[in-house]
């Protein structure tokens, strides 16, 4: 990951809390040609000193046969997480010169893969379904008990479950840093006058990330 200091998340709790937030990601195996590309939901599971992404995919997914693969040559894969993003106009700032660019945040976590056994599937896709029914209260969650034992039985013959154990994990947030204070505040309130949503986040990321005194 490029990640010049002004720009780069040190502090590995928010890049995991970032990662859990967000909740969805690309997954990438090396493979002999091009890389083995998979897109899906997972869960952080911290067990003991260790933390975790847990993640499914359907069987017949290339990616398993690839998961497969590097698990049993002990390669890494890597996770990449995209928070919110946003273009950003020379026109929103009120210094001359300026030059378009792109406000965002990313993280790359990466670790060997290991396949999760039939007995601990269900409990992760519990995990899993959890995570996001939460945030939809005050909704009652669904949870797999809603399901009949047929029908739950043949949606796990169907998928793969796995566990990435985080060895690495990098994260960048570009969110004006390397402006003038007042260039940042004017950015920050053209974001916020489109009403979008990823603009609105962006914005406040942006205040957020300068000093008390510039809020």
């Amino acid at each position: 990951m490029h990640a010049p200091p002004n720009f780069r998340i040190y502090d590995q709790a928010a890049c995991l809390e970032h990662m859990g937030c967000i909740g969805f990601g690309t997954l990438i195996i090396a493979a002999e040609a091009l890389p083995v590309i998979a897109h899906m939901p997972f869960t952080i599971s911290p067990i003991g000193d260790e933390v975790y992404v847990r993640f499914h995919l359907a069987r017949a997914n290339p990616a398993v046969a690839a998961l497969i693969g590097i698990e049993a040559r002990s390669e890494p894969a890597m996770l990449v997480v995209n928070g919110p993003s946003h273009y950003i106009s020379p026109d929103w700032y009120g210094s001359p010169d300026r030059v378009p660019t792109w406000n965002y945040t990313a993280i790359h976590a990466s670790g060997p893969v290991e396949a999760l056994d039939e007995d601990a599937l269900q409990p992760a896709l519990s995990e899993l379904s959890a995570r996001f029914e939460a945030d939809l209260a005050p909704k009652t969650p669904w949870t797999l008990d809603k399901m009949t034992s047929g029908r739950l039985d043949a949606m796990c013959r169907a998928i793969k479950g796995f566990q990435m154990r985080i060895e690495t994990l990098e994260g960048t947030q570009k969110m004006s840093q390397d402006k003038p204070d007042e260039d940042a505040k004017s950015v920050a309130k053209a974001l916020k006058s489109l009403g979008t949503e990823d603009a609105r986040r962006i914005a406040d990321l942006i205040i957020a990330s300068r000093g008390p005194e510039t809020r």
